[in-house]
């Protein structure tokens, strides 16, 4: 570009003019100095000393003399500075001085798993604050082992996961709470609001006591804000129901009975609704006895009417009495008394020898091995029976359930000799085995202590007044510690029983046990009767038999006699003074004890 080219030639030729006529006008000045001498200005504090003509320099510059004349010191937030001015000059400096920001202290508190934590972020040198939260994460739960129960890994909280077994109770019962992980409540705190309607054991076992509502809490002692609360209530005890027959042919009727009526808020049978499960096998009559209408098996439930959780239910099976065992006692709808003898009766055809018979409580009634119920007192009883032959055969087992209410006035001494008396004659059937032993459950063993104890537990008269015995030492010592034993004859005890050994004029009446002792062997026995001169007994295993015998009053052999308490009787007494008379055959019940007879 030609135009262009011919420009900068025109430039570049201005500015060489410029510089040399400079040159040659600074050169021009230099010259003059040179001749006549520079005209110096002093140094200042920015330039040296310099020639006002020809500007030739001179030493060096003096620099500033800095003086600090103003000083603001940094805050947190703002930087300070020192102001410094020349002593020389106008010139002034300022040197910043930075913020060296906040210094801050720390408090901190730190998230639970259940709520949230702080820091607190505070300045020493100023009044700065700052609050920063720390969220909470929740609870690290660590499911329950067989040895620890569920709980947080970071707080080590225990999750209270009782479990109880029953909503509500009914008078006397019990439940058990149970907290996973525990073993007891002894790391518990408990509180019953009103401690006269439950109780608790320290194994959380919790009794009704009486009727009512109550609040029952529990926490850890070292975790008092872990709470877990129950409300409980306590109702009316449940009836405790049975019935005379649970096996009925068709035609029959039972009756059904309380055993703990008087423990019941509800007052009789009427209190109560009685429903059939299935309905067409069971009837219920005008006077609240159940009819067996059909064979079949039926459920029956007896139901509060003032409160329907208040309940018992009963089977009762209808059979065939030809194939199926019943057994029959006194009355079948109506309760008996105490002191009450009945025998029982059976279905099939079968003997009462035939079966097996026990008694569920033996202090309430007995029941000897063909059958004879003796009632010794009140209360409930259930007489089992069943045929040895088929002991696993339910079709052959049978029961009779009855309520005593009441105390019949009964001889029971009466009924004592005269069980005995039905034993006359009775003999062993090998060495000292005989039905007497095998009752007691020792069988082959002497035999007299055997036979009066079997005599009065089939009169349905109680071990309380005269102890179960099969050997003559403990039972006479049994009633000398008893205080009726009445000696005749001194007997060394060499022991404590010899201050109760007080030898009287006594004469035996019927009904008391004798003791004899002589040669160093034991005997015992029944009185029946005494007079003037002999004494009358029934006696067992006396020359291997049940024999009556007949002694006289003065007998060296005779140690003494124990008088039992017998329940009261308020009519005449037998007179059993027959026992001493002659048969119409000329003989008589009773054999003689000679002199020279040893008593075995």
């Amino acid at each position: 570009n030609i135009g262009g080219y011919m420009y900068k030639r025109k430039i570049l030729t201005i500015i060489g003019i410029t510089f040399l006529c400079l040159s040659f006008s600074s050169c021009k000045k230099k010259s003059a100095c040179e001749k006549n001498g520079h005209s110096w200005v002093d140094a200042t504090c920015t330039m040296p000393k310099t020639c006002s003509v020809c500007n030739e320099t001179s030493g060096y510059k003096l620099n500033h003399n800095l003086n600090k004349i103003e000083s603001v010191n940094p805050t947190c937030t703002l930087d300070g500075y020192d102001l410094y001015k020349c002593t020389n000059c106008d010139y002034e400096k300022k040197e910043t001085i930075l913020s060296s920001g906040h210094s801050l202290t720390y408090y901190t508190n730190t998230s639970t798993c259940t709520s949230n934590g702080i820091t607190i972020e505070s300045c020493t040198n100023c009044d700065y604050e700052k609050e920063t939260i720390i969220t909470t994460n929740g609870h690290k739960w660590v499911n329950a082992t067989y040895s620890k129960p569920k709980h947080c890994s970071m707080c080590k909280l225990v999750e209270l996961e009782p479990t109880l077994y029953k909503e509500y109770l009914s008078i006397g019962e019990s439940t058990t709470i149970y907290f996973e992980g525990f073993d007891d409540l002894s790391m518990f705190n408990i509180e019953i609001s009103d401690d006269s309607i439950i109780s608790i054991d320290e194994f959380g076992k919790i009794t009704s006591l009486n009727k009512g509502v109550t609040n029952i809490s529990f926490s850890l002692k070292n975790q008092e804000s872990n709470i877990v609360s129950y409300t409980f209530e306590v109702i009316s005890k449940m009836p405790s129901t049975f019935v005379t027959y649970d096996r009925l042919s068709i035609g029959e009727v039972t009756n059904v009975f309380f055993r703990n009526l008087d423990e019941l808020t509800e007052e009789s049978l009427s209190d109560f609704d009685i429903t059939f499960e299935k309905g067409g096998i069971l009837e219920l009559t005008k006077e609240s006895y159940i009819k067996a209408v059909a064979n079949g098996k039926e459920k029956i439930t007896i139901k509060s009417k003032l409160d329907e959780r208040v309940y018992d239910t009963i089977e009762i099976d209808v059979v065939d009495e030809n194939e199926m065992l019943i057994v029959y006692g006194k009355d079948p709808v109506n309760s008996l008394q105490a002191g009450d003898q009945f025998e029982m009766s059976s279905s099939m055809g079968y003997k009462n020898t035939d079966l097996i018979w026990m008694t569920s409580d033996p202090s309430v009634a007995v029941v000897s091995d063909d059958g004879i119920v003796s009632i010794i007192k009140e209360g409930h009883v259930v007489i089992n029976a069943y045929d040895p032959n088929y002991p696993k055969d339910n079709n052959r087992k049978a029961r009779y359930s009855f309520y005593i209410e009441g105390i019949m006035d009964v001889d029971y001494v009466s009924r004592l000799i005269h069980t005995a008396l039905k034993e006359n004659g009775t003999e062993e059937t090998g060495s000292n085995w005989q039905k007497y032993g095998e009752w007691y459950g020792n069988n082959g063993q002497p035999w007299c202590a055997t036979f009066v104890s079997w005599c009065w537990n089939r009169s349905g008269l109680s071990t309380d007044i005269l102890l179960k015995y099969q050997g003559c030492t403990a039972g006479m010592q049994w009633c000398t510690e008893q205080g009726i034993m009445h000696y005749v004859q001194t007997f060394n005890w060499g022991n404590e029983l010899n201050d109760k050994v007080v030898v009287e004029d006594y004469k035996p009446v019927a009904g008391d046990i004798i003791f004899f002792l002589s040669s160093g062997m034991s005997h015992t026995g029944i009185a029946i009767y005494s007079d003037d001169t002999y004494l009358y007994t029934i006696e067992g295993n006396t020359s291997d038999m049940v024999a009556i015998k007949r002694w006289t009053l003065t007998d060296a052999r005779i140690t003494g006699y124990a008088h039992p308490n017998y329940p009261t009787f308020n009519g005449v007494p037998e007179d059993f003074s027959w026992i001493k008379e002659m048969q119409e055959d000329g003989t008589y019940l009773w054999t003689n004890v000679s002199a020279q007879q040893k008593v075995d």
